[in-house]
Parts: C-alpha cells; sequence; structure tokens
C-alpha cells in the first residue's frame, strides 16, 4: 500500500495558500473595520492561521489518511520530548535570533532598493490598552507558534521525510515556509529562520523548540512595539537597542558586520549543543509504518503525478512573492 503522506503534505500547503490568497482579497476589499486597530488583524490572524495554515491541511490529512490519532501525534513531533533544560535555552536561542534577523532582513531591504524597489514605513496602529496587547500576542505569537509550526515543521516534515534525506527536508521546508508569508521583505530571513526552525525539529525529533523560538520571536516584536509607541515598561531597553544598532551601523558597517556574523555563530554553537546534548534517550521507534506496512526508514522516491507536487508548492508561492517584489519597484 502506498504511503499518502507526501501528496496530503503538499496538497494542504497549497489548499492553504489558496484559501489564505482568497480570504486575503476579500479582506483588501472590504477594508478595515471597527473602531479599534487591531480588530482586523485578530480576524484575519483567526481565520488565516487557524482555519488556512493548521485547519485546512490537517482536514484533508485526516480526510486522506483517517490515521490513528496517537500515531500523528507522534509522527507530527508533539510526543517527543527533549530534556528539560532544552526548552530554556530554546528561549535563550530565540534572544539571540532577534539581531540575526534583523541583519538577514536588512540585506533583504538592501536588495529591495538596490534593484529601485521603495521600503514603505507606515507607523504602527495600536491602541494604548494591556488587554488588546495581550491579544496581540495571542494573535501574533502563540497562533503562528502552533500553526504555522505545525504545517512546516509537522505536516510537511511527516510528509517529506520518507522520500527526502534530512538536509533536504530542512531546506524545503524552510523555502515553504519563506514563500508562504508572500512577503518579499520576509522572504530570506524566514528562510533562514526556518532553516534554524527545521534542523532543531529533524534533528531533535520534537517540535516543541521551534513553537517555543517562534514564539518568542513573534512576542518579542509584539510588545516592542506596544513598549516604545507607549512608553510601556522596557521602552527604554528597546530605544537603546535601536540606537545602538543605528549608531553602530553608522559608525562602521564592518563592525556591526562583525558582530553579526559572531552572532550567527553563538546561534550554531546554541543550537548545536541542543541537538548534540538534548535528545532523551527513548525507546526505538517502529521499523514500520502502520498504515501501509512499508518500511519508515527507506526512503522512496517521489514517482508519477506525485512529482508536480512540490514544484507546483514552490510556483505558487513564489509566483505571489514576486507580486509583492514588483509592487515596491512601482
Amino acid at each position: 500500500m502506498k504511503s499518502k503522506k507526501f501528496s496530503v503534505a503538499l496538497f494542504g500547503y497549497l489548499a492553504m495558500i489558496l484559501f489564505t490568497e482568497i480570504l486575503r482579497a476579500i479582506v483588501g476589499a472590504v477594508g478595515d473595520y471597527g473602531s479599534v486597530p487591531e480588530t482586523s488583524d485578530f480576524v484575519w490572524s483567526i481565520l488565516s492561521q487557524i482555519v488556512g495554515m493548521y485547519g485546512i491541511p490537517l482536514l484533508i490529512l485526516f480526510l486522506a489518511e483517517r490515521p490513528e490519532p496517537r500515531a500523528l501525534i507522534r509522527e507530527l513531533g508533539y510526543r517527543a520530548t527533549p530534556k528539560w533544560w532544552v526548552y530554556l535555552a530554546s528561549i535563550g536561542l530565540a534572544i539571540l535570533m532577534i539581531p540575526v534577523i534583523t541583519g538577514f532582513s536588512v540585506i533583504g531591504n538592501a536588495f529591495i532598493l538596490m534593484t529601485g524597489g521603495m521600503i514603505p514605513s507606515p507607523a504602527p496602529s495600536l491602541t494604548n490598552n494591556v488587554g488588546l496587547m495581550i491579544g496581540a500576542l495571542f494573535f501574533s505569537a502563540v497562533l503562528p507558534a502552533v500553526c504555522e509550526e505545525g504545517l512546516h515543521r509537522g505536516i510537511l516534515v511527516r510528509g517529506m521525510r520518507p522520500h527526502y534525506k534530512d538536509l533536504q527536508v530542512i531546506l524545503l521546508s524552510a523555502l515553504l515556509f519563506a514563500l508562504m508569508h508572500s512577503y518579499i521583505r520576509q522572504t530570506l530571513y524566514t528562510f533562514v529562520f526556518g532553516l534554524l526552525l527545521g534542523t532543531l525539529t529533524v534533528k531533535l525529533g520534537s517540535i516543541w523548540p521551534a513553537m517555543i523560538i517562534h514564539f518568542v520571536n513573534n512576542a518579542y516584536a509584539v510588545y516592542s512595539d506596544y513598549a516604545t509607541t507607549f512608553g510601556w515598561f522596557g521602552s527604554g531597553f528597546f530605544d537603546r537597542m535601536d540606537a545602538l544598532y543605528s549608531d553602530l551601523m553608522a559608525s562602521s558597517v564592518f563592525g556591526a558586520a562583525a558582530i553579526w556574523l559572531i552572532l550567527i555563530a553563538a546561534v550554531a554553537g546554541v543550537a548545536w549543543l541542543l541537538i548534540r546534548y538534548g535528545r532523551k534517550k527513548e525507546p526505538p521507534a517502529p521499523a514500520f509504518d502502520a498504515q501501509t506496512g512499508l518500511p519508515l526508514f527507506n526512503r522512496t522516491r517521489v514517482v508519477g503525478w506525485e512529482r508536480v507536487l512540490l514544484p507546483t508548492a514552490v510556483f505558487a508561492g513564489t509566483l505571489y512573492t514576486l507580486f509583492t517584489y514588483f509592487a515596491y519597484l512601482i
């Protein structure tokens, strides 16, 4: 019996893109609504994350495969738990990644400017309300950590591992993760971010570190916007970090690059320690797929019509990302 995991994963990804772009067109036509600026963002997050990002791919998976729930939870990386200190180290790794991601964002923006594009700098539309900030943390940090990781480091990794080597799985899942954002300014740094998250997931056999890192990264962005806009606790720290970054870039680009490379090396070192020492010794995994009876560790080639699924997914994501790129050139 042939495994459906690969085709199911890619169909889920394509369905997510289709749903998201239809939703984006509807939101663009309707526009913002409500007196609270965050309202539209909250509604968008519920529909795009819970329904589009994870709900639809999971529904396709259950309808096509009808998997045994416990086996599916294990295959998606939820049952495997690293050693306790890995969770704390993941928070530290997320903090180290923030300036690294900033550096890759600068490179991506420089590329857009060099090719004649424009980088808009809209002021954040926020309301001075702690409750709304907590809501923003849930919708912009918790949901992406659960839903985006569930699709890219869960369903997609599960679907590709029977056919591709670990390095290929990490690269492909990171690429699809970057293209999923459909936003040229985010493509480079989300790809790098996806490489880290995919490596930890594949090598540790657990999705939890990736979810923690994703949450901390997004939560930092949400809270820093509110803190600097309204002078909340920590606003002085965020202002000093921004000033330090600006002064460093103005005084010595090479010095900033050297510090950035050191931080990249630190991230790589911490990730290596997590992979080397963080995985618990567990009973050996089953050697055969419970659904198909096929060996789990003998990779098979993608054949027939399934060979077009991955190129189609990459093409669809690339096409819309290019639309945003050309929008910057107009």
